[in-house]
């Protein structure tokens, strides 16, 4: 979550963008002159009276469908705020693959990832997920000091565990998914993986530095312009419950985004 200082220019309204919540916005004012604020969906009209705002911290809800602006009445003020600084995940790039070794072989796009067994039919099926992101913005010649993700689940099951690999690429592979082992069996992983027990939380921080320090130095054609790609799939033992033991993740919004931190 990188802090932004941006000068204001006197009677020019500037938009604080790309915030961490867009409900929200949290900023230090230096300046001892007049700066007003203002919510609208674009810039506000040069009259628009807006509101004061005071030298220091100023914390103001935003409408929905609105953005806040800020302009200085003349002098100098610099506002300082906090960016959304993460990896967004491409929810039209996600998948999932499914089989239940008798009739159903198939992959399914644009679609939260799920992993694990749901035993609820007669021929139980089993899931893996892929978990992809936008066009990371990473280097290859990049050391990567940190990198993490929260996994939202839709659907768990506590108690069980699930393995998150990297997928060695430097492009998407979802267009060349076309059944089970595509996913499954497939593509090139990292050595490096994360197990994550699942609690009853329905969330979990997972630690893919690793990972990701791994698809850098070895993956042939990475740029700034690869998508970090994830394979997550249940290495619990299979159940034989008659239950619904799969996990949905969440693969949408900043909550899920990817955090790195290189140098």
């Amino acid at each position: 979550m990188p802090m932004v200082t941006q000068s204001l220019t006197a009677g020019t309204w500037y938009e604080f963008v790309d915030l961490d919540d867009s409900s929200l916005i949290q900023f230090y004012l230096d300046s001892t002159d007049v700066v007003i604020a203002a919510f609208e969906s674009s810039t506000p009209d040069a009259s628009s009276p807006g509101f004061l705002c005071t030298t220091g911290m100023n914390s103001f809800q935003i409408p929905v469908g609105k953005s806040c602006w800020v302009k200085l009445d003349s002098g100098t003020a610099d506002v300082t705020y906090s960016q959304f600084g993460g990896i967004l995940i491409h929810l039209q790039k996600c998948a999932l693959a499914k089989s239940d070794t008798v009739t159903i072989d198939e992959v399914v796009t644009n679609v939260y990832p799920q992993a694990g067994f749901d035993d609820t039919p007669a021929n139980q099926i089993n899931y893996v997920g892929l978990l992809h992101t936008v066009a990371a913005g990473i280097a290859s010649t990049a050391t990567i000091d940190a990198a993490s993700m929260l996994l939202q689940f839709a659907q768990f099951k506590s108690g069980r565990t699930i393995r998150v690999y990297g997928i060695e690429s430097s492009t998407s592979i979802t267009s060349g998914l076309t059944d089970y082992d595509s996913l499954a069996v497939d593509p090139t992983l990292t050595t490096a993986y994360v197990d994550v027990t699942l609690d009853s939380s329905g969330e979990a921080t997972v630690d893919v530095a690793a990972i990701l320090q791994e698809l850098l130095d070895d993956v042939a054609g990475w740029s700034t312009s690869s998508p970090v790609q994830f394979r997550i799939s249940d290495i619990d033992s299979v159940p034989s419950s008659g239950l619904d033991e799969s996990h949905i993740i969440l693969a949408a919004g900043r909550a899920a985004a990817l955090y790195v931190r290189t140098s």
